[in-house]
């Protein structure tokens, strides 16, 4: 656990004088030293630098192969995306809906269009592409465009490039499946900050 959670460095000093990030991942270390059937982990990544929690997650990954069951509650819906095998969300605590990530991003049909240009985007082509797609303008800033709806690769490439962008202005041109983040906040009915 000392080399997993790179405590190796100050392990010799006493744990009164280590820094908040240091603490956490002392605590994160002894709880790892037994192998429990049953792991509750209380947001275990808040307050961990980038690589420690990169680290954690590795960890934790490796608990349900261990033959260790791990109950974890975020905040942080990429984590759990990354980790979990169901995830269940909780608003004001009442179960609005359990289920794989896979399964409630699809229950989520928004998608997210983003285009970028080597020209600005005029407010008007915007607004007509979003019509035609019957998408929603999320971001509009003089190269770039992000719409979201409910539309195909193929239906939203052709809308734009019939509406007023020409496929050799387009620098960029990515359609995604709804997050996480988004199936919470259109489970929760919480706007979406752009």
């Amino acid at each position: 656990m000392v080399e997993e959670f790179h405590l190796g460095a100050f392990v010799h000093q006493r744990a009164s004088t280590y820094s908040g990030g240091q603490r956490r991942r002392l605590d994160l270390a002894a709880t790892f030293v037994v192998r429990p059937a049953l792991l509750l982990l209380d947001e275990p990544t808040t307050g961990l630098d980038p690589q420690s929690r990169r680290a954690l997650w590795e960890t934790i990954g490796d608990l349900p192969r261990a033959g260790t069951s791990v109950l974890l509650t975020t905040q942080y819906l990429d984590e759990a995306q990354a980790l979990a095998d169901h995830i269940a969300i909780i608003d004001h605590g009442r179960t609005v809906r359990v289920g794989t990530p896979t399964e409630l991003r699809r229950s989520t049909a928004t998608t997210t269009l983003t285009v970028a240009t080597t020209h600005e985007i005029a407010y008007p082509t915007a607004e007509l592409i979003a019509g035609r797609l019957g998408a929603t303008i999320t971001h509009h800033r003089d190269h770039q465009l992000v719409l979201t709806g409910q539309f195909d690769l193929d239906t939203a490439h052709r809308t734009v490039t019939d509406n007023g962008l020409s496929s050799a202005e387009i620098t960029e041109f990515t359609l995604a499946p709804p997050s996480l983040d988004d199936v919470f906040h259109t489970m929760t009915q919480k706007d979406v900050p752009t």
